[in-house]
């Protein structure tokens, strides 16, 4: 595992070095920040946007998914982990982008 993770680190750098000597901006679906904040954190000279920034912590604030009430109106009844999953839906709604 550590071979792959230098090879991707290594990766990753020549990637926003290329982003940075062409000014380029990178955008990411909300679903990849995640994998973009353990990439990201492993640099040293990557800025990120206002927006990105504000996800980077909601990550390192999550502790638990809870679950969510039944909706109003809804006919039937759900399961726990269908109150947990429905509990899931409501993260951040932003889509964030970087830049080296």
């Amino acid at each position: 595992m550590a071979c792959c993770r230098k090879s991707g680190c290594a990766v990753l750098a020549r990637w926003l070095e290329w982003v940075s000597r062409n000014k380029a901006i990178l955008r990411f679906r909300q679903s990849q920040a995640g994998l973009l904040d353990a990439l990201v954190a492993a640099q040293t000279t990557t800025r990120c946007d206002e927006t990105f920034a504000r996800v980077r912590e909601e990550l390192r604030r999550f502790h638990s998914i809870e679950p969510a009430a039944q909706p109003a109106g809804f006919v039937g009844r759900l399961r726990d982990y269908q109150n947990e999953g429905l509990g899931g839906c409501t993260s951040c709604s932003v889509s964030p982008s970087v830049a080296a």
